[in-house]
């Protein structure tokens, strides 16, 4: 993935039964030692966006709500996000 260029989506349309894979969070080799949220912010990466955490912030809690048109409240789902030794990113869901 380009980082660059990715498109912050917010909603899915998701069919019944379908599936979505979601990117949350990337890594940039022309910004070391920051991870670049990728989820919930409008336009493309880049354009004046603010959406960088440093390694040395995380962990780094994240809600994930997920609603449909058949459920009335949405369901929230907290991951934690966090780095391995290798600089690689674990995603743990907590509850």
């Amino acid at each position: 993935m380009i980082i660059q260029s990715h498109v912050h989506k917010e909603f899915f349309d998701i069919p019944p039964g379908g599936h979505e894979i979601i990117c949350i969070a990337g890594t940039n080799v022309t910004v070391p030692g920051m991870v670049v949220m990728l989820y919930a912010i409008q336009g493309a990466a880049g354009e004046g966006i603010r959406n960088a955490i440093p390694f040395l912030l995380f962990p780094h809690s994240i809600v994930l709500e997920i609603g449909a048109d058949n459920i009335h409240k949405p369901l929230e789902h907290e991951y934690l996000l966090t780095m391995d030794e290798g600089d690689g990113l674990i995603m743990r869901k907590l509850n």
